[in-house]
């Protein structure tokens, strides 16, 4: 048991149960990861309240497994304003729950993405004399677009923000070492509160069989023939996630009687759909739309090669589902991809942007059992690395060293070398 009794986990969004507007943009790493090391601290009996940006038609108040609360905060917005206004009206509803409720929790955790808000409430958080942790879930708010515009030569207005944010909490958990490392370049401290904890893959859940009529039902679901192999790309439809060399891509496996299937959806689907009609048959691949969690794990299960052709990548927490899974991956060698592949190359990397090389990978995987066993079998040795088990019992004692500075942590969570 551990010895904190009481969380207040903070996060822009959170994967729930439901058909969900776009606009809210349902699924991505940072929903699924914060749902999932909530799940993990409960099973510790940590009891844990949960605010978040309020999703029309869901409860504003439930509870789950006994010790989880989600309050979901904020004005009920519709589609067209939500992208705009739901920050804001998300950070004055938590804001005052701070104030208001300020002596109900041992620890305050916060999910970053890459909104201002999220920084202002690390700091209402110091003020109140609440212990901070926060999780660095995407690249720094300076490295968007909007803060910098606040930047001259002769003063950085948004590094200083995101400098001071960083520097007033207890702890600061980046994705991966070379993500700290950047954190204490880009801002210019000494980062001594700087920890490395990763996302987190429930390998168990990913390895449980599924019926072979479960898996024959959904491809006949999306017109997959039986003799063909399927390569899959699991993740949003957006412009850095690499959407435009899907028809290059295609045009390759058909070739090769493969089929490409394109698990999610996003702003870009209806323009991949329109350049995809140029380049492939319709029966060679196939957009699926949202997938909710269970059914990512029956797309894994029919994969013969997951893809990840993303220009950009904070981390990729679905390189860690597939190995999980068993398949193979593909992947741009961007962000910190080779830190999840690791030192042994669990992912087969390929130089970004060379669509050529990247469909040379695909092939090389598909006609040599030898390189595609050799994968999978890195794949599940690396894995392990991410578990939930071991990411959670990390931040269990990120959180009792700062309640009980004394106390001997649990796990080293601050080594740059653990997760290589």
């Amino acid at each position: 048991m551990s010895e904190v009794a009481k969380v207040l986990r903070i996060t822009p969004q959170l994967y729930r149960d439901g058909t969900w507007p776009m606009a809210y943009d349902p699924f991505g790493g940072l929903q699924t990861q914060v749902w999932r090391i909530t799940k993990e601290l409960c099973k510790a009996g940590i009891s844990q309240t949960v605010l978040t940006g309020h999703i029309p038609g869901y409860p504003r108040h439930s509870k789950h497994e006994g010790l989880i609360e989600i309050e979901s905060v904020g004005l009920a917005l519709p589609q067209f304003a939500a992208s705009r206004l739901l920050g804001i009206t998300w950070f004055f509803a938590v804001a005052k729950h701070l104030v208001s409720r300020r002596n109900d929790y041992d620890l305050v955790h916060i999910h970053f993405n890459q909104w201002i808000w999220c920084r202002f409430l690390a700091v209402i958080c110091r003020r109140l004399g609440l212990p901070v942790v926060i999780s660095l879930n995407t690249e720094l708010w300076i490295n968007t677009k909007f803060p910098r515009l606040l930047s001259n030569k002769h003063f950085n207005l948004s590094q200083w923000i995101e400098r001071k944010t960083i520097k007033s909490v207890d702890c600061a958990a980046a994705l991966t070492s070379k993500y700290a490392n950047r954190l204490k370049s880009q801002l210019k401290t000494e980062g001594n509160n700087i920890v490395v904890i990763p996302d987190a893959v429930e390998i168990e859940s990913f390895q449980k069989p599924l019926a072979i009529d479960q898996l024959k039902q959904f491809r006949k679901r999306f017109g997959i023939p039986d003799h063909k192999k399927i390569v899959t790309y699991i993740g949003r439809i957006r412009t850095e996630k690499g959407w435009e060399d899907f028809p290059k891509i295609a045009a390759e496996l058909i070739k090769s009687d493969a089929f490409l299937l394109i698990g999610g959806d996003g702003p870009d689907r209806q323009s991949l759909e329109e350049s995809m009609k140029k380049t492939a048959a319709d029966d060679a691949w196939e957009i699926t739309g949202y997938l909710n969690p269970e059914e990512v794990k029956t797309v894994l299960k029919i994969s013969d090669i997951l893809i990840l052709p993303s220009q950009k990548e904070m981390f990729g927490s679905v390189l860690l589902e597939a190995m999980a899974s068993g398949v193979p991956t593909v992947a741009y060698e961007v962000g910190d991809v080779s830190e999840v592949s690791g030192d042994r190359g669990a992912v087969c990397m390929v130089p970004v942007k060379n669509v050529a090389a990247f469909n040379q990978a695909i092939l090389e995987i598909l006609t040599q059992p030898q390189k595609r066993e050799s994968l999978i079998k890195e794949g599940f040795r690396r894995v392990e690395k991410f578990s939930m088990k071991r990411v959670g019992s990390a931040t269990i004692s990120c959180y009792e060293r700062i309640i009980n500075p004394n106390s001997s942590p649990q796990v080293a969570i601050d080594s740059s070398t653990q997760y290589s």
